[in-house]
């Protein structure tokens, strides 16, 4: 089983519990951090690993998320005012460093068995008859991924182009449209239709267009968020939909 399928489900389970517009209880948080590597657990111990390797992964999806949270609150609340916008960007390098450790590693893990290698088999679906079982599970923990670590990813990037304050309140429905958009590019990008890359992000921007340009009246940064926030999402859901691939 691949490792980044594991990580992927880790980081997508931990941000989907602790979602929030506004601050996150530390209370929540703490949850959040055991239910994603219970979760991560039982997916492994149902593919057949041995009960030693399930409290290594264990292990690895609580500490990585303890760093992800850490590194994440840290950049936006323990540093000082006015701060280096850069800093914003360790978050995402610690989420690369460890999307590129868990590819690296993949090898490492036997092959998925057990009760959820069995489930699977057992659907007798066109799916199961063509695509593995270790690149299903890819592609579902990737779509965990993509709907909420992908909003904090992309709401870091713009933080750290300075172009989130005040654009944010005139673009309604962003992190819902932007949780649908990068589910939509991973999907199409995953099923090889280029075209349906342009589709979606030319549905977008059609559908924005009038909000862009009565916005940019007042503010010229409305522009500016729209085109960082879409490419962020077009690059992430690309990044996510190789490492789908990859597992193929």
């Amino acid at each position: 089983m691949t490792t980044v399928a594991l990580i992927l489900l880790s980081f997508g389970t931990l941000d989907l519990i602790r979602w929030s517009v506004g601050r996150v209880s530390p209370r929540r948080t703490k949850l959040a951090l055991a239910v994603s590597a219970a979760v991560v657990s039982v997916i492994a111990a149902l593919a057949g690993f041995a009960a030693w390797k399930v409290l290594l992964i264990a292990l690895a999806s609580f500490t990585s998320g303890v760093v992800w949270v850490w590194l994440e609150s840290a950049v936006r609340s323990a540093l000082p005012n006015p701060r280096p916008d850069s800093i914003l960007l360790l978050p995402l390098a610690w989420i690369a460093a460890v999307l590129v450790t868990s590819f690296a590693l993949g090898g490492s893990l036997s092959d998925v068995g057990g009760p959820l290698a069995d489930w699977y088999t057992g659907l007798h679906t066109r799916l199961s008859e063509r695509v593995p079982v270790e690149q299903f599970l890819t592609g579902v923990a990737g779509a965990f991924f993509l709907t909420c670590t992908g909003n904090r990813v992309v709401r870091l990037v713009l933080e750290a182009a300075g172009s989130l304050e005040k654009p944010e309140g005139k673009l309604k429905g962003g992190r819902v449209i932007g949780v649908l958009e990068r589910l939509a590019l991973g999907a199409v990008i995953v099923a090889g239709d280029v075209a349906g890359v342009a589709v979606v992000i030319g549905a977008k921007g059609l559908i924005r267009l009038p909000e862009i340009g009565a916005a940019a009246t007042e503010d010229d940064h409305v522009a500016e968020y729209f085109l960082i926030g879409t490419l962020s999402s077009l690059l992430l859901s690309g990044l996510v939909a190789l490492l789908v691939l990859a597992v193929a």
